[in-house]
Parts: structure tokens; sequence; C-alpha cells
């Protein structure tokens, strides 16, 4: 329920006292907040609604929105992680985002993550405390 204020202005007040326990905050697209809580990352794929509003917003209202999210992200965020160097560069140029800021992570996955599709291999890898990576949302067959 606490997240449901990171979007109202209004609220940034009672957002530091019910986001003082978080040491990290991770917004996986620009579509953010409004005030800094704690240290942020943003997940900026593209600039390409900016750069083409016409195939992203249906309104001028929607565009202006999403002008003024990336203007926040511009001023609350400590890193930018994006996916290509050309990313980096316009993100850089547009947003006036320091580029030492501004991360570069090729999407893709490494083949050693992998589908666990059995409860006994969830079981041997918590036996021996490897690391795992749940994924909780998403829409998957099934």
């Amino acid at each position: 329920k606490r997240f449901r204020m990171i979007r109202h202005r209004g609220f940034s007040w009672l957002g530091k006292i019910c986001f003082r326990d978080l040491d990290l905050f991770h917004f996986p697209n620009s579509d953010t907040w409004y005030s800094k809580y704690c240290k942020t990352i943003v997940t900026i794929h593209d600039l390409a609604p900016l750069h083409f509003p016409d195939k992203f917003f249906e309104s001028a209202k929607r565009y202006n929105d999403y002008r003024r999210c990336l203007k926040y992200v511009s001023k609350n965020a400590d890193y930018i992680l994006t996916v290509s160097d050309y990313s980096k560069e316009d993100i850089t140029n547009n947003l006036n985002f320091p580029p030492g800021r501004i991360i570069r992570i090729y999407n893709g996955i490494d083949e050693k993550f992998r589908r666990i599709n059995t409860d006994s291999e969830i079981l041997e890898l918590a036996k021996r405390k490897l690391p795992l990576i749940i994924k909780l949302w998403g829409i998957d067959k099934g």
C-alpha cells in the first residue's frame, strides 16, 4: 500500500516516513516519482517517446506528463541504467544527466540463469546456499 503515494506530489513528506527503511529504490521505467526518498536507480531503455511523441502519446497532456517524469528522473536519480551506448549519449544530451552516472547494461541474460522447473531443484539450490532470483511478475502461460 505504501507505494501508492510515490506519484502524488503533495505526499512527499509522508513518503519520507513510509520509505525510511529502504536502502535503494529501483524504478524499471521513467514513469516514476516526485520526491527522493533514498538512493535511486531508474532504467530508461531509450528516449523514443521523447523523439516520436505522435507514436507514443494520445494527447499533449500525456506527452507533457512524460517530459515531467524525465525532469524528475534527471533531478532525483542517483544512477540511470540503459541498454546501449546510443541511449546513454541520448540521455546525457537530452536530460543533461552526467554520463558517469549512466550505466549501460545490454539486454539479455547469461546462460547460467535458467528456469527451475521442479521443487527438488529449488531445494537442492537452497541447501547449497546459492543465490536465487525469483520472478514474481510477468505474463506466463498456464
